[in-house]
């Protein structure tokens, strides 16, 4: 994927998929109570794209704002799905290969 590539898609999808979500979930704006963004590490005309609408809704619905690891995000997202309280995870993204003990995130993140 180019960067610019990726950026020109997320910008041309994210209102529709926002929309998309709300509407298939039934939720509102007031039933959100913080908008979450990946922050990085990543590509940087994607990660400024997607930043910029995280920023606009904030504002918007008055919500708070949280960047999020992008690594620590797909980590998360297996722990919700598989349920997991504790894993030890590899994490396979290009330049990002790297395994972590849930715990060891949890101290360096402190």
């Amino acid at each position: 994927f180019l960067p610019g590539d990726t950026a020109r898609h997320h910008r041309a999808v994210i209102l529709d998929l926002l929309q998309e979500a709300l509407t298939e979930s039934g939720l509102t704006s007031q039933d959100i109570d913080c908008i979450a963004y990946t922050k990085g590490p990543g590509m940087g005309a994607p990660l400024v794209s997607v930043a910029v609408v995280a920023r606009t809704v904030a504002q918007l619905w008055n919500k708070p704002l949280m960047g999020v690891n992008h690594c620590i995000g797909h980590i998360e997202m297996g722990r919700l799905i598989t349920g997991a309280t504790s894993p030890t995870v590899l994490y396979v993204s290009g330049g990002n290969t790297q395994t972590w003990g849930f715990m060891d995130i949890l101290i360096t993140l402190r």
